[in-house]
């Protein structure tokens, strides 16, 4: 049994957190492709999009109701689009990653956002009995507050307490890379790029640029009922987008299952 949770969020309640342009669709799209090749029977898909992407609604679909749903050997696939940050740790000088929800407040993102080193891999703890579980994540983590190109956008901004301690120009650490932390065997993370880098969706094609080669690859019609590892995938991900932005954006790979694949979902 598949358990697939797609969040995507384009629109933030705090007017001071800008608007991205395909988060939402990218999360609807993955969605999409699940629900309509996979049989109800095999496959739970849930899309939490903009408004219901809150907090509270991610922290219980994934902390409390996919536990609750997972059966020894099942795999869980969660998938995240919209906004990261990085931002200080608390009251020491560490920073950490924040996936961003939509009622996130960008003055208080430890307490409003998501923090994905800890708060993350205690969620990954409660799914103890499924065999898999394949974390995507179209956002970065850079703080860069440009686009990286014409027609582009970034999914990033940097958290205000680092931006002020760089302003004031207190030394302070990078953000904190998802490679210090052990997920456990069969917890694979992509991510749409390298921490110094940034996530762009682009219009030309529609969709965060890595989504836009994730769904191309799962989508791939002449595979139609095979699988794919996740190794293979990545590596399909990462050359694509990679020559897609011109090396300015690589995605990661955490974790390693030889074992992981995934399902190819293009119609035949």
């Amino acid at each position: 049994m598949l358990h697939a949770l797609t969040v995507g969020v384009d629109r933030y309640l705090d007017p001071s957190i800008s608007s991205l342009r395909y988060a939402r669709r990218d999360a609807a799209s993955v969605a999409d492709l699940l629900q309509q090749n996979l049989h109800p029977s095999e496959a739970s898909v849930r899309r939490l999009l903009d408004a219901q992407a809150t907090q509270r609604a991610i922290s219980i679909a994934i902390g409390e109701e996919l536990p609750r749903a997972c059966r020894p050997g099942d795999v869980v696939l969660l998938y995240f689009a919209g906004h990261g940050s990085p931002e200080t740790d608390g009251p020491a000088d560490g920073a950490s990653r924040f996936l961003i929800p939509h009622d996130a407040e960008k003055q208080h993102l430890f307490t409003t956002g998501i923090q994905l080193g800890l708060r993350f891999a205690e969620w990954l703890d409660r799914l103890a009995d499924a065999a898999l579980v394949v974390t995507i994540i179209d956002a970065c983590f850079s703080g860069a507050p440009v686009a990286a190109a014409p027609g582009t956008g970034v999914r990033t901004f940097m958290g205000p307490r680092l931006q002020r301690a760089r302003t004031r120009g207190k030394r302070r650490p990078p953000p904190l890379s998802l490679e210090a932390f052990e997920f456990g065997e069969g917890r694979l993370v992509l991510s749409a790029s390298r921490d110094d880098e940034p996530a762009c969706e682009d219009a030309s094609v529609r969709h965060g640029v890595f989504t836009h080669y994730l769904l191309k690859a799962l989508g791939e019609p002449l595979q139609r009922g095979g699988t794919i590892t996740v190794a293979a995938l990545f590596d399909r991900l990462r050359r694509e987008t990679h020559q897609h932005m011109r090396g300015r954006q690589t995605p990661v790979l955490q974790g390693l299952d030889e074992y992981a694949r995934l399902p190819i979902l293009g119609p035949g």
